[in-house]
């Protein structure tokens, strides 16, 4: 059945949401470009490694908020 009310509104939301995920993606490469200039194969172990990977996979539950938006705002295709 098919519901008729139209989605919310989240355009301020999802302004804030985009600037928070383009600086912490920028703040990811700055970390990371440093320590990685050649590749990753062979990489000593070092704590800033650990810390940028953990910022990584914690980014990815924030990702996820990106698929909630989508429900709320009653979309079938991403703009």
């Amino acid at each position: 059945m098919k519901s008729y009310t139209s989605g919310y509104n989240l355009n301020s939301i999802m302004y804030f949401y985009n600037s928070f995920q383009i600086l912490l993606n920028l703040y990811m490469v700055y970390g990371l470009y440093h320590i990685i200039p050649s590749g990753i194969i062979n990489i000593p172990y070092s704590n800033t490694i650990e810390y940028f990977v953990h910022i990584h996979y914690i980014s990815k539950y924030i990702d996820y908020l990106d698929t909630f938006f989508i429900i709320l705002r009653k979309k079938e295709k991403q703009k």
